[in-house]
């Protein structure tokens, strides 16, 4: 049930009161004639303010009032957005009449004559536009007022605004202890370490804590040692299972590939899964089939005994799907008034005697039993009590009629309501607006806070607290409430409890919805015009219809994709040309994602834009009209790769506070008068031009509220080191992330001397947390850098500045976690400058690179300091291409886990022995290392040894807990040992070792491998003897020249000699670049099978005879196979979901019966003739490419499902697919994206 809150109204009521209050706006409306229209609208507003805490009160019982102020809430936004024109146009004309009194202050207006701004033709047609809209809200407003006298609202004892004042608690979510959860715990982990029953459900209603404890159950130090991997996974109401399948890979294989391919993110979870005993968690599961979860646990199926996965759910239907044994679902039960009572004194007596306030004890007891056992409940309540310390405030809580209140359908409950009605005024808009998001969608503070500013939710406050640092506040308070949980993938990433957000949609009601989940629910595929606020998942094609709903919203607000799909998307033009015109009240448009290369001018007619965030897209250029986007807070252009211009104009823009250019490439230069931007918060990047005023290193001095990252590039091109000092970079103290980079040419016009002053008079704020120096070439870094007084620098990278001879004293940095030192080509010596004078030096160092030092000759330890204090939290070392280093490293370093030593030839042995040491990198190293890896690091998982050309054998049996081996380009390789390879082995690659002519006969032992790869191996002729590991999911073999035949039944060789079709679990196998294989050996592949990649065989005449015999194939690419005429029975199976056919000029016929087939790819195939892609009923991407005689598309047309179209190379059916023209033209225009010959 919605409820409509007087403290969100008086808000909204409040914003209105501002902008009419305004010195400006009072002066324009004087000048316009409508000073007294507004100030009656004024008065109104006041007296209908004076009733809102009783009409709060009584529409609990009366729809007639929840109705008015339903009524009320959308005028308020009517009146809003009228105003906002108003201001728009008064800041228009500034521009015109002064365009460099972009943010001047009001007497600037004041001093324009009337004759200038009144009688213009684009004045006068703007002032009969608003006149009538001002007659419309005129008579709304009265409206409401006859119905407020009408409905017996009254001016009710009270405030209707509250002074919010930041509570001193932290912003991250933080439960120093749960509470009656102990039995439920041991329960969980006995049923966890116990060898029954492979999936454990927990199964109860939201806000009961079915999260919370299996956060302590998977904590638990028992099962943290019983499994690994282990990983967790949101799966919330949509059940996908290619999205829940990507983020268990994600969590337990970080640097894994970003597969769109749905068959390639199983087979990867698959082989990382496989013999190991795993822990997965899928929590907050909603809704899932049978077929679903079948599918889901495909790749579970290989992990070893014990594995487990714990499901959460409210839903006992769901559990039993996963489950069809009741006896291993935990039922959570509501907790105990006892032990709801200990979770909200935690909250509510937090650093107060208990004893010392027996009377709010009393009533807290009562107030407790109202939370019926939910601990979300009791947490929140006491989150909103703890700051209240007068009985009658807590009987208030008591006897509130909000908890009478029936639970809604989804789930909100009377205590969370409660809990939203006691927030302050401000904090409930920013609230409810989250309602725009759906379930489980993560988000950063510095998102969230720049849509609230967009939506006009926080407003400057007295004195120099920005915006942001206002909004910031919010956000931690929210935290601080628990309206808002830190995520539980970590990092800076926030998330809303399913409850939460359900409280929030209840009291948004049609103002905020998200598409998806609008569409999903609603058949008829409408959205209420009352609604403002929408976000919609971004999908592969945004295809049209999906939007049509919102052709009606004219007066939407916010329109903001959320990246739910991380690829990117493709959106048709439709959407500019036909939905964007209609929704010119848009505050907020992200459009984060596609590929979209330009914007239409028409942009300019979104006047209210605040907010416009096209990053990750392929703009390439803005429009010049952006620059009339007067109101526009933030423009988000980072890593738009191709984006080479920034607007001439954008100077207009005099409210611009963020404009993220992160990782924009393509960018050399900036645009003039960025200095008018004086509100300017973010600029990311800053690109210094040589002989230009424009660019000039000036600029920033203009610019006094930087804060965040700042990049200045191009440094040398600063003739005068004045300029440098003028930038006042220590007077920037929100800047936390600094990048300064000259160019990477030291030719005859570099001025070292001038380049010494320049660095040393940019020194920054001493609240730098990361630093990057980039091509410096001065002969010495500047003084500031030696000063310990930067205490908060944790990240330090120095690369390129190769007229350095010293490293400046960077151990006395205390906080310092990571350094990177690179391409510093002058430096021969590292000795006691670079630790400084405290014994106490590199106490926090974490991570320290050297790379690419060619003339770094030795390496010295000062000698007042202890050897066994040097580094004492390092867990990786990095050194690449040192070639003259000589002697040995540090010899203590006790936390040390990895170590790559690459082209680092004269170091010698023995390397640092350290037993936490977990991987190790050796490439083109003295011989001598190598000899020692077992008996100096018996603790390796991952080994990687490269361009070692001498060594002839390895032995590596004694190193029984390796999972990963990589040997590469050593030459001298004939055979790996035997025995050689541990038993632990998951990931073997063999590549680039020219003289190796076998593998080990050990390799069928190998019972937990699961990757195989064999690359560059000319003198192997054949890699399947004896038969393959157990449980081998993936073979890539590729550059193996001698390699003419595959031995009959390959696929399903097994150790043991069984050689049946289902004993083989690969799942994913490449052939590629092997010219001497001539063909494939008969009978079926295997069922486990998924993809299959042949490549480069040139030779090869047929596909395996049993490709059809495969019910699971969903990838197959064949490309380069140029002897290839046909597919075994003229057919392909019909599971697949992607196919590739690349330069097989004799294929002549392609198969037409693939019904799941979703992206097809035809290139290079100059004989095929015939197709039947009107049959290919689930496709969405076509590439024909290079296929010069096909003569047409299908009779029937392309199907309806198709997103993206590419021809080319294919000049007969090119000319029939010109636009507008060609006779296939109608067959495609449905298409969102097509892409004809070169256009």
């Amino acid at each position: 049930m919605e409820v409509v809150g007087e403290l969100l109204l008086s808000a909204a009521f409040q914003v209105l009161f501002d902008k009419l209050a305004s010195s400006d706006f009072l002066t324009f409306a004087r000048q316009e004639h409508i000073h007294s229209q507004l100030k009656k609208w004024e008065t109104q507003l006041f007296n209908i303010r004076e009733v809102l805490n009783d009409a709060e009160d009584k529409q609990i019982a009366s729809s007639s009032v929840k109705l008015w102020l339903a009524d009320l809430r959308i005028l308020a936004y009517d009146m809003e957005d009228i105003l906002d024109e108003f201001n728009t146009e008064m800041l228009r004309r500034k521009l015109a009449v002064q365009p460099q009194a972009a943010a001047a202050s009001s007497k600037v207006w004041s001093l324009i004559p009337t004759c200038c701004t009144s009688f213009a033709p684009s004045h006068v047609t703007f002032n009969v536009s608003m006149g009538s809209k001002i007659k419309d809200i005129t008579s709304r407003l009265e409206d409401i007022s006859t119905r407020k006298a009408q409905l017996g609202l009254e001016k009710v004892a009270g405030t209707t605004t509250t002074t919010w004042k930041r509570t001193p608690t932290t912003s991250l979510f933080n439960e120093p202890q749960v509470h009656g959860r102990d039995d439920d715990k041991n329960k969980i982990v006995d049923l966890l370490l116990s060898d029954e029953s492979a999936v454990v459900p927990i199964v109860g209603m939201g806000g009961l804590g079915k999260t919370t404890l299996t956060r302590l159950a998977y904590n638990d130090d028992a099962v943290v040692k019983h499994f690994s991997p282990r990983a967790w996974v949101c799966v919330s109401v949509e059940s996908d299972v290619e999205k829940i399948t990507k983020a268990i890979l994600s969590d337990i294989s970080p640097q894994s590939s970003d597969f769109n391919n749905f068959n390639r993110l199983q087979v990867e979870l698959s082989q990382s899964l496989a013999g190991k005993r795993f822990l997965l968690v899928l929590d907050d599961v909603w809704n899932m089939n049978y077929e679903d979860w079948n599918n889901l646990r495909s790749p579970f199926r290989g992990g070893a005994k014990g594995s487990k996965v714990i499901v959460t759910t409210r839903d006992r239907g769901v559990a039993l799907i996963m489950q069809p044994s009741d006896n291993y679902h935990h039922s959570l039960e509501p907790l105990s008034d006892d032990d709801c009572w200990s979770i909200f004194v935690q909250h509510a007596f937090e650093n107060r005697d208990i004893q010392e306030h027996p009377n709010l004890k009393s009533i807290g007891k009562k107030i407790v039993e109202k939370c019926r056992g939910l601990p979300l409940a009791a947490k929140v309540l006491g989150g909103i009590l703890r700051s209240k310390q007068r009985d009658n405030e807590w009987e208030h809580i008591l006897n509130s009629k909000i908890w009478t209140l029936p639970d809604t359908e989804c789930g909100i409950i009377p205590a969370l309501r409660l809990s939203y009605h006691h927030l302050p005024a401000q904090l409930k808009r920013c609230f409810v607006y989250c309602a725009t998001f759906p379930q489980d969608y993560e988000f950063r503070e510095t998102e969230l806070v720049l849509l609230w500013m967009a939506e006009g939710l926080i407003q400057p406050l007295e004195g120099n607290k920005q915006m942001e640092d206002l909004g910031g506040e919010y956000f931690r308070e929210l935290v601080s409430r628990s309206f808002f949980q830190q995520s539980g993938n970590g990092g800076s990433r926030f998330v809303m409890h399913d409850l939460i957000s359900d409280l929030a949609q209840s009291v948004a009601g049609e103002l905020c919805c998200n598409l998806e989940d609008k569409l999903k629910h609603d058949k008829n595929h409408t959205i209420l015009q009352d609604t403002r606020h929408v976000s919609y998942n971004r999908c592969y094609f945004g295809i049209f219809k999906k939007f049509e709903a919102l052709e009606e919203v004219e007066k939407l607000r916010t329109f903001i994709v959320l990246p739910i799909y991380h690829g990117w998307g493709y959106l048709t033009s439709k959407v500019f040309s036909c939905l964007f015109p209609k929704l010119r009240y848009l505050r907020v448009l992200s459009l984060s994602g596609y590929s979209i290369k330009e914007l239409p001018n028409s942009v300019r007619d979104l006047k209210h834009l605040r907010y416009l965030n096209l990053s990750r897209t392929a703009i390439e250029r803005l429009p010049e009209s952006i620059s009339e986007l007067y109101n526009l807070q933030s423009l988000i252009l980072c890593q738009c790769q191709y984006l080479a211009m920034l607007p001439k104009s954008i100077g207009n823009l005099v409210d611009l506070r963020h404009l993220d250019i992160t990782y924009t490439m393509s960018l050399k230069k900036m645009p003039p008068h960025l200095g008018n931007l004086v509100n300017l918060q973010t600029l990311s990047k800053f690109i210094v031009e040589k002989n230009n005023s424009s660019s000039s290193i000036k600029e920033l001095k203009k610019l006094p509220n930087i804060r965040g990252t700042l990049s200045i590039l191009g440094l040398h091109n600063v003739a005068d080191a004045q300029d440098a000092m003028d930038v006042d970079l220590k007077g920037k103290h929100n800047i936390k992330d600094l990048t300064m980079e000259w160019g990477n040419d030291f030719d005859d016009t570099r001025n070292e001397q001038n380049e010494m002053q320049v660095l040393e008079l940019l020194q920054p704020h001493k609240n730098l947390e990361k630093l990057t120096i980039s091509f410096y070439g001065g002969g010495i870094f500047p003084s500031w850098m030696r000063n310990p007084s930067f205490s908060l620098m944790v990240q330090l990278c120095l690369e390129g500045c190769r007229n350095c001879t010293l490293l400046p004293s960077l151990g006395q940095l205390s906080s310092l976690k990571n350094l990177r030192i690179e391409g510093m080509s002058g430096i021969k010596n590292i000795d006691v400058e670079f630790y400084g004078q405290n014994v106490e030096s590199f106490q926090s160092l974490e991570s320290l690179t050297f790379s690419d030092m060619p003339e770094w000759e030795e390496w010295r330890s000062p000698s007042f300091i202890d050897e066994e204090r040097l580094f004492p939290r390092l867990r990786k070392l990095t050194m690449t291409q040192c070639p003259k280093l000589a002697g040995k490293l540090p010899s203590s370093l006790s936390s040390l886990v990895k170590l790559e030593i690459v082209e680092c030839s004269k170091l010698i042995p023995p390397l640092p022995k350290v037993l936490s040491l977990h991987e190790l990198k050796l490439k083109a190293c003295n011989e001598e290392v190598l000899g020692r890896i077992a008996a100096d690091f018996n603790s390796l998982a991952a080994l990687e040894i490269g361009d070692c050309k001498e060594v002839r054998w390895l032995r590596l049996e004694k190193l029984g807990g390796l999972k990963r081996l990589k040997v590469r380009g050593c030459d001298g390789l004939v055979s790996l040992e035997e025995p050689a390879l541990p038993c632990s082995l998951e990931y073997l690659e063999i590549e680039g070792c020219e003289n190796i002519e076998k593998l080990p006969n050990e390799l069928q032992s190998l019972r937990s491998a699961t990757e195989l790869v064999i690359g560059k191996c000319p003198k192997l002729m054949n890699i399947l003897e004896k038969g393959w590991p157990p449980m081998l999911r993936k073979l890539r073999v590729y550059g193996c020249e001698g390699i003419k035949a595959l031995p009959g039944d390959w696929m399903m060789m097994r150790m043991d000699g069984d050689n049946t079709n289902s004993s083989c679990v690969l799942e994913r196998v490449q052939i590629m670049r092997c010219p001497s294989l001539l063909f494939f050996p008969k009978g079926e592949l295997p069922t486990s099978l998924k993809q299959l990649i042949i490549e480069d065989c040139e030779n090869v005449k047929s596909l395996p005879e049993g490709i059809m015999g495969n019910c699971n194939l969903e990838q197959l690419n064949i490309c380069g196979c140029s002897s290839l005429t046909s597919f075994p029975s003229g057919e392909l199976p019909s599971t697949l979901k992607h196919l590739v056919i690349s330069n097989c000029g004799n294929l002549e016929l392609l198969p037409d019966h693939m019904p799941n087939l979703t992206y097809l790819e035809i290139k290079g195939c100059k004989g095929l003739k015939h197709h039947h892609l009107q049959n290919l009923t689930s496709l969405e991407c076509l590439y024909i490419i290079g296929c010069p005689i096909i003569e047409s598309l299908p009779e029937g047309g392309l199907p309806a499902t198709l997103g993206w179209l590419q021809i080319r190379g294919c000049p007969i059916i090119e000319k029939r697919c010109l636009k507008g023209r060609g006779e296939d033209w109608p067959r495609i225009a449905h298409i969102p994206d097509i892409h004809i010959g070169g256009n």
